[in-house]
């Protein structure tokens, strides 16, 4: 799970900048964050989709929010959900996995496919990975230097998969989504404000 928060803007600065009108910057505080959550939550969805080979919805439907109030001025999104399988990748257009088969034991010890290859990130190219097979629905990924017994046996093969959460952690993701949202609530303190002292002064 991942938790971003949306803090509260300076109550200082925006009563100064009312003025007379000072008694409204709570609400226009939580109206301001309110609508900055609502933008985020969309980021959200729109950076990890640029980034990795997964739809807005499938982002989107991971998170939850809960909103800022006029006595707690800070509002928050989670976003919480398991893995999504390696084969589970793509947005409709491009794909995660290649060849999309159950892998078959020819004669001599070979296969086919010889190699599955893989890719999660939308701008990046297919990348052989060894030992993979398809089980029961799941691509899943034999340890290395295990024993012939734990080979055998399918609870020890590593699941290769993602969930949205750490999509949301990676660096580059997380980094573009706070500068987005600050910048947001920056902006939506600005229009308030403005939209409160045309409102008042009519």
């Amino acid at each position: 799970m991942i938790e971003i928060n949306i803090e509260a803007p300076d109550i200082v600065d925006i009563k100064a900048r009312l003025g007379e009108f000072s008694k409204r910057a709570y609400v226009i505080r939580y109206r301001a964050i309110n609508r900055t959550l609502s933008t985020t939550k969309t980021d959200i969805a729109k950076q990890v989709s640029l980034r990795y080979l997964i739809n807005k919805k499938t982002v989107k439907g991971s998170l939850s929010t809960i909103k800022a109030t006029k006595n707690n001025p800070t509002a928050f999104i989670k976003s919480k959900g398991t893995s999504f399988a390696l084969a589970d990748f793509g947005d409709g257009k491009q794909k995660a996995v290649t060849p999309l088969k159950v892998r078959k034991k020819l004669k001599k010890g070979k296969y086919s496919p010889n190699v599955y290859k893989a890719r999660v990130l939308r701008k990046s190219s297919f990348k052989g990975v060894k030992r993979m097979f398809y089980a029961k629905g799941q691509l899943l990924q034999r340890p290395e230097g295990a024993t012939r017994e734990e080979n055998n046996n399918i609870k020890n093969w590593l699941k290769l998969a993602l969930s949205v959460p750490q999509m949301i952690k990676s660096d580059d993701v997380y980094t573009k989504i706070s500068k987005n949202s600050m910048k947001m609530l920056r902006q939506r303190v600005d229009h308030e404000i403005e939209y409160e002292l045309r409102r008042l002064h009519n």
